[in-house]
Formats: structure tokens, C-alpha cells, sequence
């Protein structure tokens, strides 16, 4: 689950300089464990940034198998592997900014401001403050 280490110091932060809150959501985005969990968490980044609308979970399965993970006794990496990081992360970023037209809560369509956080985590380094 992606978790402010202290809420209290994120919404200070947030209040005092806005940029300093960006810098440390970004940092907590990407984990820095090798588990099956923290694997899967930068793939569906990656998909989540580089996807037009839905990010497809069948395909991020997919590419954690290509990748050698699997269930003891080798089977597959399959959708409900996949969904609880997927509801981790957008509980994380679903809010983050507004998207047009976005009607139920169930259209989990990321805003470009949540695309602009995943960049930044996944391809700038975020230095500890």
C-alpha cells in the first residue's frame, strides 16, 4: 500500500511548499524492495503512465509472468494477483487532479496531473528530504 511515512509532515510540506509534497509523493510512489508486490507496483506505473485511457490488467499479468514471477507450482500470474496493487496505487493517484467528463467513481481514468506524479516518480530522481 502507498502510505505518506507521516501524513502529518506530507500536509505540512503541502502547505509550506507545495513542490516539497510533489517531490515526496513522487518518492513514495516507487518502492525499493525486488518482491513479487513492489514488481508488479512499478509495471502497472508504467502502464498507468504510458496508457491512453484504461490500463489493461491482463497485460500487466502477462508481462509479470514474462518476467519470471509465477504461483510455487507454476502457474501464471493472473488478474486477481494484479488487482490488489492496482487498488493500492489508485487509491493513491485517483484523486489527484480533475479528468473531464470522468462520470462514476468505478471510470478509474487517470487525470494528467496523476500521469505528471507516476513521471516523475518512475523517471526523475526524487532526492529524501
Amino acid at each position: 500500500m502507498v502510505v505518506l511515512e507521516d501524513p502529518r509532515s506530507g500536509r505540512a510540506a503541502g502547505l509550506a511548499d507545495p513542490g516539497r509534497l510533489w517531490e515526496h509523493l513522487a518518492g513514495t510512489l516507487i518502492p525499493t524492495a525486488s518482491s513479487f508486490a513492489e514488481t508488479a507496483r512499478i509495471v502497472i506505473l508504467v502502464h498507468m503512465a504510458a496508457a491512453q485511457d484504461r490500463i489493461d490488467i491482463s497485460a500487466i499479468a502477462r508481462t509479470m509472468t514474462e518476467l519470471g514471477w509465477s504461483h510455487e507450482g507454476g502457474p501464471a500470474v493472473g488478474r486477481d494477483d494484479i488487482y490488489p496493487i492496482w487498488n493500492d496505487l489508485w487509491a493513491a493517484l485517483g484523486n489527484v487532479g480533475e479528468v473531464a467528463g470522468r462520470a462514476r467513481s468505478l471510470d478509474r481514468r487517470l487525470s494528467p496531473e496523476a500521469v505528471s506524479l507516476i513521471r516523475d516518480a518512475l523517471f526523475t530522481e526524487v532526492l529524501p528530504y
